[in-house]
C-alpha cells in the first residue's frame, strides 16, 4: 500500500523461481568470484559453456533499455523500495524481465521461492567480503550506522547453552547496491515486522561495529531503527506508551481543543523562565518585565478564557518567586550544596551530590535525527558542572511546568532528546535534565541502554502504525476516563464512526460517543473518507522529497536541480 514492500508475486517473477530450473549464474561484475566458484563445480566443457553464458549475459545486463520498463511510481511512494534492475544485478539475474500489466500477477511458487531464498541466504556470505562503501568514506557519522534494504527475511534458530531460541536472519543490501550482508534480529527485536524491500539503518552501540559484516542486534548490543526516513516526534513515541492511535493522529491531524487556563499560563511561564536562562538573569526586575511582554503577545487565547493581561499577570506573580529561586539554586559557575537533585531511579554512571547549570548553549533547539528516525525541540542545551567531581557535561534541559504526574511519558522523552543531542553534536550523552518549576525539583535522568532499546522498539512500532494509517489505524484504548480529556478525541471519534463504522458500543464511550458523532450523516463520512485518503497520498508525496535532504549528498542534490529551503 505505502511502497515499502516488494509484492511477493513481483517478486517471484523478478526472482524467476521455478522448481524445474535453478536461479540463473550471477552476473554482477563484483560478485564475479561467487560466479566462478559456482562454475567451478562443473565439468570442464559445461564450464566453458557457463563462462559463454555469463559474459553475454553481462554485456546484455549492460544494455538493458530502462526506458522499456512500466513501473507504477505509486507502488513506491517513500523510494524505499530496490530498483528492479538494481535487485536483478544484486540476485544475479542479468535478463530482461518483463512486469506483467494490470493485477494479474502470476500465482507466487512458495516453495521455489523458499528454495531461492535459501540459496541466498547461503550464497551471500561469499559475498560479504565485497567492498564496504557505507562505513564512513562520505561522512564521519556513518561510522555510527548503516544503512541498508532488507532483500529478504527468514526465521531460524540459534543455540545458547545447549538450549535453541529464535532469531530472524535478514538478508540486507547496502544503500551503495555494492554490499550484501546479514544481520540477526533477537530477544526484543525478534517480533519487529520487517519485510522485503524496507529500508532500516543499524546503529551501532560499539564505535568500531562498522568494522563488520554481519551484526547481532539483540538486548546487549546495537540498534535497528526501521523506516528511518520517517522522523517521528520525540513526545510522540513517550506518548505512544499510553495511546498509540493517538500518536499516530498527532502525526497526521492538527488538534482542535478548547484553550484552558492551566495551559495557557503554563506555556507563559515556560516561555518566562527560557528567557532568563538565555539572558542568564533571574533579578526580580527582569522576570517582571519578561513576564508582561510575554502576556502581551498571548492575549488571544486568554480573551478566549475570559482574561485580561492584568489578571493574568496577578494570577502568575506567585510564580516569579520560584523562577528566581530556581536561577539562585542552579543557575551558576559553580554547584553549591543546595543545588540538590531529587531521586527516581536515580543516575548511573554520573553519582553527584549538586551541580550547576554554567552555560546556556542553546534555547528551543529543533534537531532532526535521520539515524534513529527521531525530530524533536528540546527546550534548553546546557552545560552543567557536577559536584564533587567538577564534571562537566552538555546535556539536554526538559521544563515541565506542571507537577510530576506523568513522570514515565516525560523520562522516556528526556531520553529520546539524548539521542538527538548526541546526534547533533557527535559525541556520547548519557543523562539529561528534567525540570518540574510547579515543585521546584530538578531530576538526572540517565539514559540506560535498556531504555533506550525500549524507546525505539515504540518508536519502530509507532513508524510501522504511521505507515499503515492510510488504511488504518491503531485500536481505540476504550478508557473513557482518558479518552474524554484527550486532545485527539474528535478526530479518533470522528474516524471510529466513519472509516471503521464503528459505535458506541465498539468505541467503549457509550453515549458520550454518540453525543460527539451524532452530527455525521453519510454524505459527510463520503467526504471524510474521500479526502483523508487523498491527504494520506500527499503526505507520503511529502515524505518522499523530504528525506532527499539527508539520503542525498551536496553534488547530487544540486544536481538534481531542486530547491530545497
Amino acid at each position: 500500500m505505502f511502497g515499502d514492500d516488494i509484492p511477493s508475486a513481483l517478486l517471484d517473477e523478478v526472482l524467476n523461481v521455478s522448481q524445474k530450473q535453478p536461479p540463473a549464474p550471477i552476473a554482477m561484475d563484483h560478485v564475479q568470484n561467487e560466479a566462478n566458484i559456482m562454475i567451478g563445480h562443473l565439468p570442464q566443457q559445461q564450464q566453458q559453456q557457463q563462462q559463454q553464458q555469463l559474459q553475454q549475459k553481462q554485456h546484455d545486463a549492460s544494455s538493458i533499455n530502462k526506458e522499456n520498463f512500466n513501473y507504477d511510481d505509486d507502488d513506491d511512494m517513500f523510494g524505499d523500495d530496490i530498483p528492479i534492475e538494481d535487485l536483478e544485478e544484486q540476485l544475479g539475474m542479468g535478463r530482461d524481465i518483463s512486469v506483467p500489466s494490470g493485477s494479474g500477477l502470476p500465482t507466487i511458487n512458495r516453495e521455489g521461492l523458499d528454495a531461492t531464498l535459501e540459496t541466498k541466504f547461503e550464497t551471500s556470505d561469499s559475498c560479504s567480503n565485497i567492498k564496504d562503501t557505507a562505513t564512513g568514506q562520505r561522512n564521519n557519522s556513518r561510522s555510527r550506522y548503516q544503512r541498508f534494504i532488507i532483500v529478504a527475511t527468514r526465521l531460524k534458530g540459534y543455540m545458547v547453552d545447549d538450549s535453541q531460541r529464535l532469531e530472524r536472519e535478514l538478508l540486507l543490501v547496502g544503500e551503495e547496491h555494492e554490499q550484501v550482508t546479514k544481520a540477526y534480529l533477537r530477544q526484543d527485536w525478534l517480533h519487529i515486522r520487517v519485510a522485503e524491500g524496507d529500508a532500516i539503518n543499524i546503529v551501532f552501540t560499539n564505535r568500531n561495529g562498522h568494522t563488520k559484516n554481519n551484526w547481532i542486534i539483540d538486548n546487549e548490543q546495537n540498534y535497528l531503527i526501521h523506516h528511518p526516513d520517517h522522523l517521528i516526534s520525540c513526545t510522540a513515541v513517550a506518548e505512544s506508551f499510553f495511546c498509540l492511535r493517538k500518536s499516530v493522529l498527532q502525526m497526521t491531524s492538527k488538534s482542535i481543543s478548547e484553550v484552558s487556563e492551566p495551559l495557557i499560563h503554563g506555556a507563559i511561564i515556560h516561555e518566562t523562565l527560557q528567557y532568563c536562562l538565555k539572558q542568564k538573569d533571574f533579578t526580580t526586575t527582569a522576570i517582571q518585565n519578561a513576564m508582561k511582554t510575554i502576556i502581551k503577545s498571548t492575549l488571544d487565547p486568554l480573551y478566549v478564557i475570559g482574561q485580561d493581561e492584568t489578571t493574568t499577570y496577578e494570577l502568575l506573580t506567585p510564580h516569579i518567586t520560584s523562577i528566581q529561586t530556581f536561577g539562585s539554586i542552579y543557575v551558576r559557575q559553580y554547584p553549591i550544596p543546595a543545588a540538590t537533585i531529587k531521586r527516581d531511579i536515580g543516575p548511573s554512571d554520573t553519582e553527584c551530590s549538586s551541580l550547576a547549570i554554567r552555560d546556556i548553549l542553546d534555547i528551543e533547539e529543533h534537531i532532526w535525527s535521520p539515524i534513529y528516525g527521531l525530530k524533536g525541540m528540546i527546550d534548553a542545551t546546557v552545560e552543567m558542572i557536577l559536584a564533587p567531581n567538577n564534571k562537566v557535561l552538555t546535556l539536554p534541559f526538559e521544563l515541565k511546568t506542571g507537577r510530576a504526574s506523568r513522570l514515565i511519558s516525560h523520562r522516556a522523552q528526556t531520553i529520546l532528546y539524548t539521542l538527538l543531542l548526541g546526534d547533533r553534536y557527535d559525541f556520547d550523552v548519557n543523562v539529561g535534565v528534567l525540570y518540574y518549576s510547579k515543585t521546584n525539583s530538578l531530576y538526572m535522568v540517565p539514559a540506560s541502554q535498556s531504555e533506550i532499546r525500549s524507546l525505539i522498539i515504540a518508536r519502530n512500532e509507532l513508524s510501522a502504525a504511521y505507515q499503515r494509517q492510510a488504511t488504518a489505524l491503531p485500536p481505540m484504548i476504550k478508557n473513557f476516563h482518558s479518552c474524554q480529556y484527550c486532545t485527539m478525541n474528535d478526530a479518533c471519534t470522528l474516524y471510529h464512526k466513519t472509516v471503521e463504522s464503528g459505535s458506541a458500543m465498539t468505541s467503549g464511550l457509550g453515549q458520550w460517543f454518540n453525543d460527539h458523532t451524532d452530527h455525521i450523516n453519510d454524505k459527510a463520512a463520503i467526504f471524510y473518507r474521500q479526502w483523508i485518503q487523498l491527504i494520506s497520498l500527499e503526505e507520503q508525496d511529502l515524505d518522499y522529497l523530504r528525506k532527499d535532504i539527508w539520503n542525498d549528498s551536496a553534488k547530487e542534490r544540486e544536481l538534481s536541480d531542486v530547491s530545497r529551503t
